[in-house]
């Protein structure tokens, strides 16, 4: 029996808050709020999987991605670096707050994105932030269809032969060119973020969530390649595998997916 094994979705990026030039008590309570609900809802987690669902939380973090969005909106004309540290508050609380509020993301993204062009060195005032930014978007859209992935590989774990039937395969493959399509694209705007200068914290978190993404994809892959029975298709899935393996390799990041 080859049972599929449950990926792992996408961590949020969690580090001490950058201080701009006017940081507000504000930003720094939100931020702290931030960290504190993000933390307690891992908490009650498997330790093995880190990147669980923020579960009950969901409410606080929309609550808490809406109160921080007003006030980067309110900051947006007096205070751009404190407009944007609010924005990145908002857009991540937003994706962690699951179907609350995920859909904002792209919008706060969009917003916090502006902000920082129309500051004096572009992006590269405020690097950690705006290049949260750049991604953001595509990691909610990821943790979104990783609930429609789980749906599927318990499924196909329920059955003897692990794999799908016949009436959820079209499924599967719409989930399947999802997470191809957020793959890809978190690889060409990983590719131009040298602008930013990143720390080699950022990076890490990036290539981690981006082989998260492939380990999803490389999960329903192989539920897919067991669930039919066309030779061309097969090839077609393992010649994807191949080269996001390695594009991954050649940004130093390991394959192995567990």
């Amino acid at each position: 029996m080859n049972r599929a094994q449950l990926p792992k979705r996408v961590a949020v990026l969690v580090l001490p808050l950058l201080m701009v030039a006017c940081a507000s008590t504000s930003l720094i309570n939100l931020d702290e709020e931030w960290k504190r609900t993000y933390v307690a809802a891992l908490h009650p987690a498997d330790k093995g999987d880190y990147l669980a669902s923020a579960g009950d939380y969901g409410p606080q973090f929309a609550d808490l991605s809406d109160r921080a969005a007003a006030a980067g909106n309110e900051a947006q004309s007096k205070d751009r670096p404190l407009a944007i540290g609010f924005y990145r508050i908002a857009a991540l609380a937003a994706w962690k707050s699951a179907a609350l509020r995920e859909d904002k993301v792209p919008e706060l993204a969009a917003k916090g994105s502006a902000a920082c062009d129309a500051l004096p060195n572009k992006a590269a005032s405020q690097p950690r932030d705006c290049a949260i930014f750049r991604f953001v978007d595509y990691f909610a859209v990821y943790d979104k269809v990783y609930r429609d992935l789980r749906v599927l590989i318990d499924v196909a774990n329920a059955r003897p032969n692990n794999d799908l039937p016949a009436d959820r395969i079209d499924e599967a493959r719409q989930v399947h060119r999802t997470i191809s399509r957020v793959f890809e694209q978190i690889d060409k705007r990983r590719q131009v973020i040298g602008d930013l200068a990143p720390s080699d914290s950022f990076h890490g978190y990036l290539n981690e969530n981006w082989k998260q993404v492939y380990c999803g994809w490389s999960s329903l892959a192989a539920t897919i390649s067991r669930s039919i029975s066309d030779e061309p298709e097969k090839q077609a899935i393992r010649n994807q595998s191949e080269s996001m393996q390695k594009r991954l390799k050649e940004a130093h990041v390991n394959t192995q997916c567990g």
